[in-house]
C-alpha cells in the first residue's frame, strides 16, 4: 500500500460553506490520485456533527493552505493550457500564475 499524501487544499478567502468544504477537499483528492479516499472523506465529513468537527476532518485529509499554493501543486501532472487551476469550478481564485505550470 502506498503511502498518502495529503494534497494541498486552500481554505483561507475561499467559500466556507460545509458543502463546498467537502467539495473542494474531495476534488483535490481526486486530482491527487486518491479516489477512495474521496470516497472515505465524503462518508466521513457527511457524519461530522458539527462545522466545528468537519473542519478539524480536514486536516487528516488535506495539507491545508500549505507553502506551495494549491492552484500550482500539480504543476508537473499537466499542460499549462490544461490547468486545473483554471477551472472556476475547482473553486480557485483569479490568482493563477502561468508559470507555476510547464
Amino acid at each position: 500500500m502506498e503511502d498518502f499524501i495529503k494534497p494541498p487544499v486552500r481554505m483561507v478567502g475561499e467559500d466556507g460553506n460545509a458543502f463546498a468544504v467537502i467539495g473542494r477537499v474531495s476534488k483535490a483528492l481526486k486530482r491527487a490520485g486518491y479516489p477512495d479516499k474521496a470516497k472515505e472523506w465524503q462518508a466521513a465529513a457527511m457524519a461530522c456533527e458539527s462545522y466545528t468537527a468537519l473542519l478539524g476532518l480536514v486536516f487528516d485529509y488535506a495539507d491545508v493552505d500549505a507553502e506551495e499554493d494549491a492552484e500550482c501543486a500539480d504543476n508537473l501532472s499537466h499542460p499549462t493550457d490544461s490547468c486545473p487551476a483554471d477551472d472556476d469550478d475547482l473553486g480557485y481564485g483569479d490568482g493563477h500564475d502561468e508559470e507555476c505550470c510547464n
